[in-house]
């Protein structure tokens, strides 16, 4: 997206009115990482919620290969659904590289995001992420370590964050796209295309911003984390940059001369 937009203002034409090709791949891959993202978080507020829950049986159910089983199923059907936006994607003057068949319009504009990207992704997150908390407030019952309640208090605020930046970053950019389906513009009414040209480069900036900015809001959310980012900046790699400042370049010992000294032999010792 960033390299369309950095080809786009160094050329001075928009690369998307101009390559039909690139407009759907563009589209596409767009898509894949958007629903992978979303449904990432979903995710990983029903594995916080199988972590904290307070039956033991189901905190056995959150493992490493779970985790793998959800992600490989997140990518297949990213990929599957996305391979609309491939055939369907066009370019036309007026709103530029967007969806114009009317039968897809009406799909994205009634299912995909309005249920699928909106309402379905926020009420999973909402029905794990929540109970979630309402578990690590109960946490001290269980009989577990200092250190494992600690972390599971971390963690459910670092998804609990996380489920609300999506939220205040995600729903404007999705009523832009409903805007955009449904309502057309017409050609010669360009103040209106300004205006809303506008209000999408903004919408679509808060939407990068909520990939973007995941660092940030668990430095300020997560003290344990802050540590270990403190941690690995000021000690490690500071550290490694300080050794390899003061380290002798490996040429200078290929060069030196070392004098070894001569272990006398067995048959001085036999003539003395």
């Amino acid at each position: 997206m960033y390299v369309s937009n950095l080809l786009t203002y160094s050329l001075g034409y928009n690369t998307f009115q101009i390559s039909i090709s690139w407009c759907k791949i563009r589209t596409m891959i767009l898509e894949v990482f958007c629903l992978c993202s979303l449904f990432s978080i979903c995710f990983l507020s029903f594995d916080q919620y199988l972590s904290t829950n307070v039956r033991f049986s189901w905190r056995k159910i959150s493992t490493r290969k779970l985790a793998h089983h959800l992600t490989c199923c997140n990518i297949c059907f990213a990929m599957l659904h996305s391979i609309t936006f491939l055939i369907f994607t066009e370019v036309q003057s007026s709103l530029g590289c967007t969806v114009y068949n009317p039968t897809m319009q009406r799909y994205y504009s009634f299912a995909c995001y309005p249920i699928i990207a909106s309402l379905l992704s926020m009420t999973i997150t909402l029905a794990f992420s929540l109970p979630a908390y309402h578990n690590v407030r109960r946490i001290t019952r269980l009989q577990l370590l200092v250190i494992r309640r600690r972390l599971a208090l971390q963690m459910t605020a670092m998804t609990l964050a996380r489920v609300l930046v999506l939220i205040v970053c995600g729903l404007p950019f999705i009523c832009s796209l409903l805007w955009k389906l449904n309502i057309n513009t017409p050609e010669d009414n360009y103040l209106g295309l300004t205006i809303f040209s506008l209000i999408s480069s903004i919408l679509d900036s808060v939407f990068y911003a909520n990939f973007a900015i995941n660092f940030y809001v668990f430095l300020m959310v997560s003290s344990r984390f802050c540590r270990q980012v403190k941690n690995i900046i000021l000690k490690k790699c500071w550290a490694l940059v300080k050794t390899r400042r003061h380290e002798t370049p490996s040429y200078i010992h290929r060069n030196q001369i070392f004098f070894e000294p001569i272990q006398p032999s067995g048959s001085v010792y036999e003539l003395t």
